[in-house]
């Protein structure tokens, strides 16, 4: 995780698994949980919440696979 201050960006970065065009282009849905076959846990709130937020203050969360 690193911050810029000049723009106020927050960049995460995770070296797991691979994301999906389908996930892609739901991960800000609400209850939205991608493929359950390696793990059941959470409700699929997290991520439309971190975006919900970061809206209301004014900013922007987008979603990168490589």
């Amino acid at each position: 995780m690193r911050g810029v201050q000049e723009d106020g960006a927050v960049i995460l970065s995770e070296s797991g698994r691979y994301i999906g065009v389908w996930t892609k282009a739901h991960i800000f849905d609400k209850f939205y949980l991608g493929d359950t076959s390696h793990y059941r846990t959470g409700y699929g709130l997290g991520l439309p919440l971190v975006k919900r937020i970061v809206e209301l203050c004014g900013g922007d969360v987008g979603v990168q696979s490589q």
